[in-house]
C-alpha cells in the first residue's frame, strides 16, 4: 500500500488515474464493473453525467468506485445528494469498503459518522465528506465531486455558486448520477455531454480540461439484475413511470405545466421586425436579485420573435432598453407585470409615449388564468416558442436566452402546498420563471388586445404628436396615429 499514501501534486487527479490502475485498486474490494459501468469508468471526461434506470448500479457501483481510487491517492472528495440521507448512504458505502479490507482499514485516520457531519480522513491525505446540496458551504481544492440523485435536486445554484468554483484550484472532476425527474438542469448537463462540449479557443490538450460526456442506461443494462424482476415491476407501473424509472428517459410534463412545449419550440429569433407584422413588448421586470425577461411577441403569427434577459441592472436601464426595443419593433405597445412596480409601469407608459402600455396585476386568480391560457395554447400548438437550438447567426446572447426559455418551460410545474393542499403553478425553489411570465404576458396581450392596439403611422415619427397610454386600460388612437386592424388569429377569440 506504500504507493497509495502520498497526495499527488498535479492537477486533474480524477482524470489522471488510468483504467488499469483503477482495476488494480478495485481488486482490493472485489469490484468488477459490468460492461455499461466499464464504459463510464474508462471515460477521461472531466465532467460525467449518467442518467440510469433504477438498480442500474449507480451508487454502489459508479459512485463508490469512482471515489475510491481518488481517495486512496490522497484526493479530496465531496459526495453529494439532494438531502443528507442520500449523501450519507454513499459515504457509508465507501467506508464499508475500508472496513471490509484490513489493509485498507489501516489507512483510516478518522471516520466521523454523525449525519450531516460525515467525514473520512486517510493517512494518504485523502478526505471524503458527505454534503447535502440543500445546505452547502463553499469548498476549495476538491479533486472530485460525486453528486448522487442529481436529477432530484431542483436548484442548479449549488453547482454554479459552490461546487464548480471548488474544483478550480486542482482542476477537479465531477460525476452526476441519477434517475431523471423530468426536464431539469440535470437534463441540461446531460445534453452538454451528448454535445461533447469542449472549452473553446484552446488546443486539443487543454480543451480536454473542459470536456463533458454523458450516458443513458436502463435497468435492463445491469446484467446482475433478474430480467423477470424488472418485468414484474413494469407490470404495475404507468408508461411514464416505466420510461423514466426503468429506461431513464427525460420526460416532458412530469408534473410540468406546459405539455407539448418541446414540439411547440419551432420559432427562429429575428433581429428586426417582419414587414406587415404587429408586435408587443412583454416585460417581467426585475433589477438586482432576479432576472428581467423581455419577450418581443409577434401578434400576427403568434410566436416569440425576439427576447432579452438580464440582471444586476437598475430601473433606468430597464426603462431605456424597453423604450429602445419598442422603437426597434415598429413602435409597438407593451404589457408589463406591474404587481409591485406600479410606479415603474406608469413611468414606462410616459416614456413609450407613442403606444399604449398595459399593466398586469398578478393575483392568485389572475396568474392562474394567465398561465392556463398560455399552457393551453402551447398544448394546442397555437403558439410558437423559440427553438432551443437557434442558428449561430442570431448571436451568442440569443443562443443562451433560447436555451433558458426552453429550460424554464420544462421545469415550471404544479406544486402542492403540503399544509393547505392548494395547487400552485410555479418554478421550483431556486429556479427562474421570468421568460415564462414574459411569454404568458405576450400571449395574453395578443389574445385580449391584439385587435385593439393602436399602431402609429411611423413614416415620420418625429412629426407627430404623442399620446400617453392610460394606466390600466387601452387608449384610443389620437391625432396623427392610425389604428391598424390586426391580422391576429385571436381577433374573434377575445374574452
Amino acid at each position: 500500500m506504500k504507493e497509495f499514501v502520498r497526495r499527488p501534486p498535479w492537477k486533474g487527479l480524477s482524470r489522471s488515474i488510468s483504467y488499469a490502475d483503477k482495476q488494480r485498486i478495485w481488486g482490493l474490494v472485489d469490484y468488477e464493473p459490468h460492461s455499461a459501468q466499464q464504459e463510464i469508468h474508462e471515460s477521461e471526461a472531466r465532467f460525467k453525467v449518467v442518467s440510469c434506470g433504477r438498480r442500474f448500479g449507480k451508487t454502489e457501483g459508479i459512485g463508490v468506485h469512482e471515489i475510491l481510487p481518488v481517495l486512496l491517492l490522497g484526493g479530496w472528495v465531496w459526495n453529494l445528494g439532494p438531502d443528507y440521507a442520500t449523501a450519507g448512504k454513499l459515504w457509508r458505502e465507501v467506508l464499508k469498503r475500508f472496513q471490509m479490507n484490513p489493509e485498507l482499514g489501516r489507512l483510516i485516520v478518522d471516520a466521523k459518522e454523525a449525519e450531516g457531519k460525515e467525514l473520512l480522513t486517510l493517512k494518504s491525505g485523502g478526505l471524503l465528506a458527505a454534503k447535502s446540496s440543500a445546505s452547502l458551504n463553499r469548498g476549495e481544492g476538491l479533486d472530485l465531486i460525486v453528486f448522487d440523485e442529481a436529477g432530484h435536486e431542483p436548484d442548479p445554484a449549488p453547482w454554479r455558486y459552490a461546487l464548480r468554483p471548488s474544483l478550480m484550484d486542482r482542476e477537479g472532476g465531477a460525476i452526476f448520477i441519477s434517475t431523471p425527474d423530468g426536464m431539469t438542469w440535470f437534463k441540461d448537463f446531460w445534453d452538454k455531454g451528448q454535445d461533447g462540449s469542449m472549452s473553446e479557443g484552446r488546443d486539443d490538450e487543454q480543451a480536454l480540461i473542459g470536456r463533458w460526456e454523458s450516458w443513458r442506461f436502463s435497468s435492463y443494462d445491469n446484467p446482475y439484475l433478474s430480467k423477470a424482476e424488472i418485468d414484474e415491476l413494469v407490470e404495475d407501473a404507468t408508461q411514464d413511470e416505466i420510461d423514466q424509472e426503468i429506461f431513464a428517459k427525460f420526460l416532458e410534463g412530469i408534473g410540468g405545466v406546459f405539455r407539448g412545449y418541446d414540439e411547440a419550440s419551432t420559432a427562429i429569433f429575428r433581429k428586426e421586425p417582419e414587414p406587415g407584422h404587429s408586435y408587443v413588448l412583454a416585460i417581467d421586470p426585475a433589477t438586482v436579485k432576479d432576472f428581467c425577461g423581455i419577450n418581443v411577441f409577434d401578434i400576427t403569427d403568434c410566436k416569440w420573435a425576439h427576447a432579452e434577459r438580464f440582471t444586476q441592472v437598475d430601473w433606468d436601464t430597464i426603462r431605456d432598453r424597453a423604450v429602445s426595443l419598442s422603437e426597434e419593433w415598429g413602435y409597438c405597445p407593451a404589457i408589463i407585470d406591474a404587481t409591485n412596480q406600479s410606479a415603474f409601469a406608469q413611468q414606462l407608459a410616459q416614456e413609450i409615449n407613442w403606444a399604449m402600455v398595459i399593466p398586469f396585476i398578478f393575483t392568485a386568480q389572475s396568474k392562474a388564468n394567465l398561465i392556463r391560457d398560455y399552457a393551453l395554447a402551447i398544448a394546442r400548438k397555437e403558439i410558437q416558442l423559440p427553438k432551443r437550438e437557434q442558428p449561430k447567426s442570431v448571436g451568442s446572447e440569443l443562443l443562451k436566452v433560447a436555451k433558458m426559455i426552453h429550460s424554464e418551460h420544462g421545469w415550471f410545474r404544479y406544486e402542492k402546498n403540503p399544509l393547505t393542499g392548494h395547487i400552485k403553478m410555479q418554478a421550483p425553489v431556486g429556479k427562474t420563471d421570468d421568460m415564462v411570465m414574459a411569454g404568458a404576458l405576450g400571449y395574453h396581450f395578443a389574445l385580449h388586445y391584439g385587435n385593439e392596439a393602436p399602431r402609429p403611422n411611423i413614416e415620420n415619427p418625429d412629426d407627430r404628436a404623442s399620446f400617453v397610454g392610460v394606466f390600466g386600460r387601452p387608449v384610443e388612437a389620437r391625432a396623427g396615429f392610425k389604428g391598424k386592424k390586426s391580422t391576429s388569429p385571436f381577433a374573434n377569440r377575445r374574452r
